[in-house]
């Protein structure tokens, strides 16, 4: 569905709307159950998974900036999805053995997450990309609506075992101890 402005826009089916502005009344008690999060650091420098963050589409450069505030802006604001996957289809690491770097060649994409709701929107990212890796990557999802999620995550877990390269996880969650973590994107235009 196209709205009148020609952006992406479609019907959830969700009972809440995350990721908007109106959540910010409940903004100071989601902080509060949420508490104190420490972010684990990597114990080996360069040992640290690529992450972007979903509402400016940056590279996440320490796991401190993943605090509770974080995940508080995270539920206010618009994610930007578009973003974050483009640069994280141009992500670079070094090559072994040299100071140059190269591409990731991304070998699949792993979705973690209530339904598969960003399959779409990641295979329109990645098909307007020139990356042709990413385009005959498979994707998967850990959870899939009115599917057994042993069965999903199990087919998940093969399909990325199965795929040689990097895989790409996309996905938007609340930190653990929060009981609803149904969270949908809103493209940008």
């Amino acid at each position: 569905m196209i709205s009148k402005d020609s952006a992406f826009a479609r019907q959830l089916k969700v009972t809440t709307a995350y990721h908007l502005p109106h959540m910010s009344e409940v903004a100071p008690k989601y902080l509060d159950m949420i508490g104190d999060i420490i972010p684990k650091e990597p114990t080996e420098p360069g040992d640290c998974p690529v992450m972007y963050f979903s509402l400016t589409g940056s590279v996440v450069s320490s796991s401190k900036e993943l605090d509770a505030q974080y995940w508080v802006d995270n539920m206010q604001n618009p994610v930007k999805f578009p973003r974050g996957v483009s640069a994280l289809l141009k992500h670079n690491k070094a090559a072994p053995g040299t100071s140059r770097s190269t591409a990731v060649q991304w070998g699949s994409f792993l979705e973690i997450g209530p339904h598969a709701a960003l399959q779409g929107p990641l295979r329109q990212i990645i098909d307007a990309s020139n990356k042709k890796f990413a385009k005959v990557a498979p994707y998967a999802s850990m959870l899939m609506r009115n599917k057994d999620a042993i069965d999903t995550s199990l087919n998940a877990a093969g399909v990325t075992k199965h795929c040689a390269g990097t895989v790409a996880v996309v996905y938007e969650t609340a930190p653990s101890g929060v009981e609803d973590s149904t969270v949908d994107a809103l493209w940008e235009k």
